[in-house]
């Protein structure tokens, strides 16, 4: 991603596991911030590829937030969005609760404006204390996107 480019976040209002409401990049604001979004449940083992390295450099760091978005469209969500969040609910250890938003209804325009052009994938984005996009990337981690993410993460926490 070009540095000179860096993109507001799309404002992103939904509900967590908890029961809190989320507006995303609004309640990160101050912090540097991962967000996952995710269209099927097979993304998860692409989002965990990023995850758990990201959480054993970071997850002590009280200045970082992770919050994974799946998205799930309009008529799924009317029919089965309590049951799907339920399912949620007990899959996810609850510390995780309330960094897990799930975004229900029409979501084409969050893909147009974050370029996610294949549902098939998990979309990552590493946000600065303003909530600009600063780092992007998709699918399944590898050395050299882990190692990218991993040096804006610590680039942008140096800079106090």
């Amino acid at each position: 991603m070009d540095p000179e480019i860096n993109p507001l976040f799309p404002t992103l209002s939904s509900t967590a596991l908890d029961g809190g409401k989320v507006t995303l990049p609004d309640d990160c604001t101050g912090h540097v911030t991962l967000i996952f979004i995710a269209f099927r449940r097979e993304a998860q083992s692409m989002i965990d590829s990023w995850a758990r390295p990201f959480d054993e450099a970071f997850e002590a760091d009280p200045r970082v937030l992770v919050y994974e978005v799946p998205m799930i469209g309009s008529l799924t969500g009317r029919l089965m969005g309590g049951f799907i969040d339920a399912g949620m609910r007990s899959g996810i250890p609850g510390a995780r609760h309330p960094y897990v938003v799930t975004w229900y209804g029409r979501y084409e325009r969050y893909c147009d404006i974050l370029g996610m052009d294949d549902l098939s994938v998990a979309y990552i984005f590493l946000l600065d204390r303003d909530g600009r996009i600063r780092w992007r990337g998709k699918g399944y981690s590898d050395h050299t996107g882990l190692q990218d993410l991993l040096g804006m993460t610590r680039t942008l926490l140096s800079k106090e």
